[in-house]
Formats: structure tokens, C-alpha cells, sequence
């Protein structure tokens, strides 16, 4: 495991003072209360910390897999920038490939006059109604916005679908 990863971890959850977290506390934490990061991706570093079993969830709460005992965070500690770049978060993504997520958001802002935080919220609410990846939930909310992508489902690869089904 990264130690700056169980640093960050160590130090939202011995910050709050709980043995657990909910989702929306933890990724709150790092972006608006800390300002390391936007919320969108702090959401998806949330994510990746759960695919990559840093994180469990349970009942909507979050707990990490590891003893937070073990963990002597620096003083002053502030995680690198470049831990939450999008090619850090998800390392699927090949070097220079432009995010299939990033894309869909793009063409709805195109097309329709919602800020990005609202298509945020509406992609991230199908996310997490239907237990999905958020490109599937970027696709949905997209069509459902009478928003032309066909020509984006085309660039969708195993990994999008398959992401959160491990």
C-alpha cells in the first residue's frame, strides 16, 4: 500500500475522531472542508480507494482495511497534488487517453445549459442508485438528457463496465 494513500486515509478518519465515515463525509473532508481537490474528484478518488481496497464499504459507511494504530501522520502533513490527478486515480487510463468521463461531461455542458457541478450531482445520483460506474451513469444521464453521445459509447471499454463489478 502507498503511504501517502494511508497517510491521507489516517488523517481524514483520525481528524473526525470515527472508527467510520460516511461517503459523503470522507469525500467532503477532502475537498471542501481540506480544499486538496474538486469534489467531483475527490468523489472518484473516494471510489478508487474502495476498488483498490484501501476502503470498505458498509452500510454506506466507509472504514479503512488497514489499523489506523500503525499510522504516525507528519505534522503538517498536505498530501502531493498529484495524488489526486485523474491518471494517479485511475491508472486504467492509458497515458495521453482522454478520460471517457471527462467527455461525456463535456458534450452535456455543450449541450445543455446545466453548470458542471448539477451534471456532477445527476450523473453521481444514477451512480449511486444503480450501483454503476460512473461512465454507464454519465451515458444514462446523458440520454436521458436527449443529449447526443452514440459516437462516445463507441470509445467505452471492459474496464468502464466492469469496474465496479469485482
Amino acid at each position: 500500500m502507498s503511504e501517502e494513500i494511508q497517510h491521507i486515509i489516517a488523517f481524514i478518519f483520525k481528524r473526525s475522531g470515527k472508527q467510520q465515515l460516511s461517503y459523503s463525509e470522507f469525500y467532503l473532508t477532502i475537498s471542501m472542508e481540506l480544499n486538496w481537490c474538486a469534489p467531483h474528484i475527490a468523489k472518484e478518488f473516494t471510489d478508487q480507494l474502495i476498488t483498490k481496497g484501501y476502503l470498505q464499504k458498509t452500510d454506506e459507511n466507509l472504514t479503512p482495511t488497514f489499523s489506523l494504530k500503525t499510522i504516525s501522520i507528519p505534522t503538517g502533513f498536505i498530501p502531493s497534488k498529484n495524488v489526486f490527478d485523474a491518471s494517479t486515480i485511475t491508472q486504467y487510463i492509458a497515458p495521453n487517453q482522454v478520460n471517457l468521463y471527462d467527455q461525456i461531461v463535456e458534450r452535456i455542458t455543450q449541450h445543455k445549459t446545466q453548470t458542471k457541478d448539477e451534471i456532477y450531482q445527476g450523473i453521481d445520483q444514477y451512480k449511486t442508485t444503480l450501483l454503476i460506474t460512473q461512465e454507464i451513469a454519465g451515458f444514462l444521464y446523458a440520454k436521458k438528457l436527449d443529449v447526443p453521445i452514440d459516437d462516445l459509447l463507441k470509445k467505452m471499454t471492459v474496464l468502464d463496465v466492469k469496474e465496479n463489478t469485482t
